[in-house]
């Protein structure tokens, strides 16, 4: 499991007073159970993942979660917990895992039903808008608040079919080619649309959130990069106008020749083999006999 926040309470499953000893600005928040996302704890206990990768708080942190059957024993496979520090000097940013994966196993990813689900229960509250979006709550219990999905609408989902993701990625803003001052300060990039968002929310039938931002301030919206690429010509290219080749012709049958200056031309020189001076080998060339073999008249008919 990937998620850009801690799950809430995962300090408490490793060593938190190391962690407040480099980040002690965190108390405050740990001891108000603010720090991390109470909804990614809750999907940590239920999945079980073997390994939870989060981002977020810019520190190398570790933990151990065990887990309980529904006898109350523990089980015997934990979630193993990581987050890494910020990609600078002397700080621990990069670590590898090894993960035992079966060979038959398929590389590929699925979206997840219930979370299909639940994007399609809650599209009614996507909104571009700055102001405060009125959101349900259990206080006003004529109005569903809990989008948790039913069994049925579960099953609803059946209905779009194989829910494999697809490899359409596509490089939208361009990349950096210079890592100099300049390049890293330059103005911010304009908006780019997003294929992969786009196909998506047409597919689900829901909100598209990338197309909605991009229509409130057109100005701002530029061509993808990987279109840029797709059109651009090579300057050494050779363009060939196609439009006058015939069907099922592979060259062309010049019509209207141009016409050339030939007073300037002079041609080489042909000379036998033994008659090449050695002064004139610039401008000379040897026209050779080569020796071919003819069949006797009695090979013809094994031809």
């Amino acid at each position: 499991m990937v998620t850009h926040d801690w799950p809430a309470g995962i300090v408490d499953y490793g060593d938190k007073n190391w962690l407040l000893k480099v980040k002690p600005f965190f108390r405050n928040d740990i001891v108000c159970g603010k720090l991390g996302n109470p909804s990614s704890m809750q999907l940590l206990f239920d999945i079980r993942p073997r390994y939870w990768l989060s981002a977020h708080l810019h520190v190398a942190f570790a933990a151990l979660v065990p887990h309980t059957g529904k006898d109350g024993s523990r089980s015997a496979a934990p979630t193993r917990f990581l987050a890494l520090d910020k990609p600078i000097p002397r700080r621990h940013f990069v670590q590898a895992l090894e993960m035992d994966v079966p060979a038959d196993v398929q590389m590929k990813l699925s979206y997840d039903p219930q979370w299909l689900v639940i994007l399609k229960l809650t599209d009614s509250f996507t909104s571009i808008s700055s102001s405060n979006i009125y959101l349900p709550s259990p206080s006003n219990s004529a109005e569903r608040w809990d989008f948790r999905p039913t069994d049925e609408e579960l099953a609803s989902i059946n209905n779009f079919g194989d829910l494999t993701i697809p490899e359409n990625f596509r490089q939208t803003a361009p990349p950096l080619k210079e890592n100099t001052p300049e390049s890293r300060n330059a103005v911010p990039t304009p908006y780019y649309r997003n294929p992969q968002t786009a196909e998506f929310c047409s597919r689900f039938k829901i909100a598209d959130l990338n197309k909605m931002l991009a229509e409130k301030n057109r100005d701002n919206v530029a061509i993808p990069h990987y279109m840029l690429e797709e059109n651009k010509t090579d300057s050494n290219e050779i363009v060939i106008d196609d439009s006058i080749f015939a069907d099922n012709e592979d060259f062309v049958i010049d019509t209207q020749p141009t016409m050339a200056n030939l007073d300037d031309f002079v041609p080489p020189k042909i000379v036998s083999k033994s008659g090449i001076a050695k002064e004139d080998k610039g401008d000379t060339f040897v026209l050779k006999r080569r020796k071919v073999d003819i069949p006797d008249d009695d090979d013809d008919d094994d031809v």
